[in-house]
């Protein structure tokens, strides 16, 4: 029985499987299928290596900080990225010449449209250089993938085919829009540009469409919600009118209570009532002649 494997002795492996794939010059696969492939079959049999699974070798670098894996994909000493925050509003406006616009604009970065379920539409947004020098168009991308929408342009622009824009050029880029259901569904597009001096700078909009239908419409509220408020007794305003009392109700002369007798039925009208007032032959003479008055 193979001997158990601390922590310690699994980051262990692991860093030296990190130092093979620096000898072999594989040390930016960053694939984990590939990777996993590398350890088994190549990395895991060699002499004097601990054999250790791969998926805990992996977690043991994960936890120490000399791996990180995100979504099928492992990155080797690799920093925690940090949080860059930056200004919404200067991140929105136009800047070096640039202009980002749409029919479809509603102020303030905002890029809004209105669709039918099961609607296919394709909304250009026009990028335009106002300036007097070239400005170079790097990319246009999706800060977080929708599968509902699709960016599309002719020159298919990328940061590795990038498109030179001259003094007053425009670019189309759209972005076709395919919902099957009704909703909201907003998206964050950021533009990125080169000047002259290939300095970088970007120009964001938000992007949105709305689905909805005819019956959608005419169940949206009418008013804006006003939540329950149980009734405050209000102070009301009393108007005093000069005059004569009313007789009151309390003094009239009529008796309000009657006195009732007990009554007293006979013992022979209990015994009938008992029977359910049925006739049998058991039943006493006088109790017979009961039920049949009775009936």
């Amino acid at each position: 029985m193979s001997k158990k494997l601390s922590l310690k002795e699994k980051r262990e492996v692991g860093v030296t499987f990190i130092n093979f794939l620096s000898e072999t010059k594989r040390q930016e696969e960053t694939c984990k299928e590939s990777i996993k492939c590398i350890y088994n079959s190549e990395f895991r049999g060699r002499d004097g290596i601990v054999s250790a699974n791969f998926s805990s070798v992996i977690y043991a670098l994960s936890i120490s900080g000399k791996a990180r894996v995100t979504r099928g994909e492992i990155s080797f000493n690799s920093q925690r990225r940090r949080v860059v925050y930056a200004d919404q509003h200067q991140m929105i406006q136009n800047k070096g010449g640039v202009t980002v616009w749409s029919e479809f604009d509603k102020g303030e970065g905002k890029i809004r449209v209105f669709l039918d379920p099961s609607e296919r539409k394709s909304v250009p947004i026009y990028v335009k250089n106002e300036g007097s020098e070239a400005v170079t168009f790097v990319r246009c991308e999706m800060l977080r993938k929708f599968r509902v929408f699709t960016l599309k342009d002719v020159a298919n622009v990328t940061s590795s085919q990038p498109l030179t824009l001259g003094s007053g050029e425009a670019y189309p880029i759209e972005v076709v829009c395919s919902m099957a259901d009704s909703g909201y569904f907003p998206i964050t597009l950021v533009f990125q540009f080169q000047d002259g001096s290939a300095n970088s700078f970007h120009i964001i909009r938000f992007f949105s469409a709305r689905v909805t239908s005819k019956l959608i419409e005419e169940l949206k509220p009418t008013a804006p919600y006003k939540p329950y408020q149980l009734s405050i007794k209000r102070p009301t305003e009393e108007i005093v009118e000069e005059g004569t009392m009313p007789d009151s109700f309390s003094n009239f002369k009529l008796e309000r209570d009657i006195r009732l007798e007990a009554n007293k039925y006979p013992p022979v009208l209990f015994a009938a009532v008992k029977s359910g007032l049925q006739e049998s032959r058991t039943l006493n003479p006088n109790v017979k002649l009961e039920v049949q008055r009775i009936k």
